[in-house]
């Protein structure tokens, strides 16, 4: 269930809205009258981000496989990226 409360009432409210939280809700801080920010869980946030590092890694393959490089070549190039080498 999703919560939507305003700044005041967030600093006002926060134990409670992390509570809420914690028990799998997710709460919309709006400020003036606009969503602003957003609390969710530690676990929900965790599977957003390994849900969006999977995603940024299946774009880094397809663009690789589309490049005609070779592993090598790729290591090779990222290397003297790092290093920053011309």
């Amino acid at each position: 269930m999703s919560k939507v409360v305003n700044v005041v009432e967030a600093k006002n409210k926060l134990t409670q809205l992390i509570r809420r939280v914690e028990r799998g809700d997710d709460v919309t801080i709006t400020k003036n009258g606009e969503p602003a920010a957003m609390l969710i869980s530690i676990k929900t946030y965790e599977r957003l981000r390994r849900q969006a590092a999977a995603n940024r890694l299946r774009e880094l393959r397809d663009a690789l496989k589309d490049s005609g490089l070779d592993a090598q070549e790729i290591y090779q190039e990222s290397r003297r990226q790092l290093e920053g080498r011309p």
